[in-house]
């Protein structure tokens, strides 16, 4: 459940309103139309992280990345050893640590 992988991440659950603007805080340019990107250590993000590498986005999941396409997630390659672009947010990261499984696209369901 979200709000218990928040409380064991992050402290107390606030109101929803209060999430949302943590997230948003997190991951958007203050006065822009975009993401804050995060460098990174691939190897040490959590897995439902998505991030770019050599200019390719990428899920990590169940240890694998999976590149992204509007179609859904190709097949598994290793996750690179080194710095990449995060492109979730710090906050999210933290929730995922603490153990929150997101959905996945059907694209990764048999994986």
């Amino acid at each position: 459940m979200f709000s218990a992988a928040w409380m064991r991440a992050l402290g107390t659950w606030p109101d929803p309103k209060a999430v949302d603007r943590s997230l948003h805080t997190s991951r958007a340019r203050p006065g822009a139309r975009l993401l804050r990107t995060h460098d990174a250590m691939g190897e040490a993000l959590p897995d439902g992280t998505l991030f770019r590498h050599e200019g390719q986005d990428f899920l990590k999941w169940s240890g694998h990345a999976y590149r992204y396409s509007p179609d859904g997630y190709g097949v598994a390659v290793p996750v690179p050893n080194g710095r990449v672009w995060a492109l979730t947010c710090p906050v999210m990261q933290a929730v995922l640590a603490a153990g929150y499984c997101p959905r996945r696209h059907p694209s990764l369901i048999a994986r």
